[in-house]
């Protein structure tokens, strides 16, 4: 190939660019080395070249661009590593460790990591952890817009691409010491990246790390709602088992737990509702599905009375249990909840709470046993003691918030049924979950 290379040094780019177009369309491989060779001619035609490198794939890039790493030019040599990340041939892998490690250009520091991150495996990610401590940043321009980039911020995110590819479970963990250490950085994007990897490791030191990481960071809780990996359901299972946990960390595995779908969960969490621990146990069996939960999971609503509206994400998670019946269950135990301030001074907070009496009334309408077993769980539904307004000097003033429209019209409703007999097993009738309308009430409330 000597002769190109005495073309591309005396040509201009006019020429060099139609020379290059003729080899493309000579479907030479041996054209691929003839083109790479033509990476140092950093000129406005140089794009062309360059994307037929690409187009060539493996076909005897790798060579070539592998001795293109070494080139005077810093960018050649970021090119030769971006298109080597774009072929994704495993031999490249020491050569762009070593370009991460030692290059003197940022620029080709970045576009190896973002190589070893399109590449993947063990030793491209050990080496990137190592780049996290590199301060390397470079600046460029695009149109009339300034970006910037960093090794660290690049190294970060070919991490977190590289654990999401398939990998040896035993290979993966060997990094999570140095993980550790990673959560506890300064920039918030290398403490992501941590969070994300440790989460697609799944095994029980890091969903540890994670737990721990995860009272003070909202995104490594984000994290450990999102794991997929069914290896995690073991170490959340000890943690909901441990009635010494922080409460903070055992609602997180709650709510984990209800994302993973495992049956294994109903129990734990079954037994953390019951122990009063909170709502995040009641929304995590209502996405875990199991009919075996319908019953404890209506009580505990009942019984807590929720006077602000429901989340998507949390009607979403009940309607996995209650299907059809859900806006019914979730709106005809609860009250909507009002405040007004009157006064500057001395200023006074008045309450007003109102019920959803038409659930009710829906309910009522629905002739199924399901329906007889919620209506039987309202006739029995407690008064609640509760602030209606709130002064300065004087204290609160509480009030009895009385249930007894609703115990009313569902005790009402059961005995034109004939007062059927609650029947927890109707929960477990897939059938029994399908509405029907059996009649338009018309009596007044």
């Amino acid at each position: 190939m000597l002769w190109w290379h005495k073309f591309m040094l005396r040509s201009n780019s006019e020429s060099r660019n139609a020379a290059i177009n003729k080899l493309w369309n000579s479907g030479n491989p041996r054209a691929v080395e003839a083109l790479v060779a033509g990476l140092k001619f950093w000129d406005h035609k140089v794009k062309v070249q360059l994307d037929f490198v690409d187009e060539f794939g493996k076909i005897g890039a790798v060579s070539p661009l592998l001795h293109a790493l070494n080139e005077k030019n810093g960018q050649v040599r970021a090119r030769a590593a971006e298109m080597l990340g774009n072929i994704q041939d495993k031999s490249s892998v020491e050569s762009l460790i070593m370009a991460l490690k030692t290059d003197k250009t940022c620029s080709v520091r970045v576009a190896a990591a973002r190589a070893l991150g399109a590449i993947g495996g063990v030793n491209a990610m050990k080496a990137l952890l190592v780049a996290l401590n590199d301060r390397g940043s470079y600046q460029w321009t695009t149109g009339n817009l300034i970006r910037t980039t960093s090794v660290k911020k690049e190294s970060a995110e070919a991490l977190k691409n590289i654990s999401s590819q398939p990998i040896d479970s035993e290979e993966l963990a060997s990094i999570v010491p140095s993980l550790a250490a990673l959560v506890l950085d300064k920039t918030p994007s290398v403490r992501h990246a941590a969070f994300e990897v440790l989460g697609n490791i799944g095994d029980s030191t890091a969903i540890k790390i994670l737990l721990q990481a995860s009272i003070k960071e909202k995104y490594a809780a984000d994290v450990l709602k999102n794991i997929k990996n069914q290896k995690a359901v073991e170490p959340f299972l000890q943690v909901m088992k441990d009635r010494d946990e922080d409460g903070a960390i055992r609602a997180i595995a709650a709510e984990a737990l209800g994302e993973l779908g495992d049956p294994r969960a109903l129990e734990p969490l079954l037994q953390a509702m019951q122990d009063g621990w909170g709502f995040h146990y009641t929304k995590a069996l209502g996405k875990l599905g199991l009919r075996t939960a319908a019953e404890a999971v209506i009580e505990d609503l009942f019984s807590r009375i929720p006077d602000s509206k429901l989340e998507e994400d949390e009607v979403a998670a009940f309607r996995n249990l209650f299907g059809n019946y859900t806006n019914l269950i979730l709106s005809a135990g609860r009250y909507t909840y009002s405040r007004k301030t009157l006064g500057v001074s001395d200023p006074v907070t008045n309450h007003y709470y109102d019920f959803d009496l038409d659930a009710v009334e829906k309910l009522c309408n629905v002739n199924t046993p399901i329906s007889s077993n919620i209506l039987y769980e309202l006739s029995k539904i407690k008064s609640v003691r509760e602030v209606i307004s709130q002064e300065t000097y004087m204290g609160d003033r509480f009030t009895e918030l009385s249930f007894e429209p609703i115990r009313s019209l569902a005790h009402d409703e059961l005995i034109k049924r004939g007062n059927p007999s609650y029947d927890p097993a109707a929960y477990l009738d897939s059938d029994a979950w399908n509405i029907s309308i059996s009649r338009k009430r018309t009596t007044p409330r």
